[in-house]
């Protein structure tokens, strides 16, 4: 008979679907941008983070796109990936 877990062990199981799904939707708006009205950007927005050199490089390219014409939604994809390609820079 299995035995009964406890709240910690559910909690953890609990904690690893959630970030399962909330990866999976980050997932898919992340297509959707690359898809959407600002693909443009955005594809080039991914293609320089594949390729970052140096902070100085993407700084760059940020001032050089025009935010305000972007939406909400779509710049907070770029922002988490942006976060997500720089993670020496966050931690410092």
């Amino acid at each position: 008979m299995a035995r009964p877990k406890s709240k910690v062990d559910k909690k953890l199981e609990d904690d690893a679907r959630l970030l399962r799904a909330w990866r999976q939707r980050h997932g898919e708006q992340l297509e959707e941008a690359l898809a959407g009205v600002h693909a443009d950007v955005m594809q080039r927005l991914m293609t320089q983070l594949k390729d970052l050199h140096s902070a100085r490089e993407l700084v760059v390219f940020i001032e050089a796109q025009n935010w305000a014409a972007v939406d909400a939604d779509t710049r907070v994809i770029a922002l988490f990936e942006i976060n997500r390609a720089t993670p020496q820079c966050a931690s410092a």
